[in-house]
């Protein structure tokens, strides 16, 4: 069935999840010349504070820094190309978007306001 797969559209909610996700398969489907391409939902504020030290804190972690480390996975895996949907204010935040959306009444296609 992978085999007639030609285009290829990822949602990938955060920079990494496409790698860890599903590195394997879309380095399959670009072998056997599938065009992938990935909607990033979300991208990483500049200053950003997730990956754990030795003691169990949290490490200041450059988001541009995340941002390039994605960017080279995209191009070791084959992907195509990148949109992105929601600017780093919506990073950790996408369950909030609907209410927001709804709140504001933001038409469709637009961004609403980050909560």
């Amino acid at each position: 069935m992978l085999a007639t797969v030609t285009r290829v559209l990822v949602l990938e909610p955060h920079p990494d999840d496409l790698a860890i996700g599903c590195g394997g398969l879309v380095r399959r489907l670009r072998d056997q010349g599938a065009d992938v391409h990935t909607l990033l939902l979300s991208e990483v504020p500049e200053t950003y504070r997730k990956i754990h030290d030795r003691e169990d804190g949290y490490v200041p972690y450059s988001g541009s820094d995340r941002m390039r480390e994605a960017a080279a996975a995209d191009a070791i895996l084959g992907v195509g190309g990148r949109t992105v949907a929601f600017g780093p204010e919506w990073h950790h935040r996408l369950d909030a978007l609907p209410a927001s959306t709804q709140q504001h009444g933001c038409p469709a296609g637009s961004t609403p306001a980050a909560p």
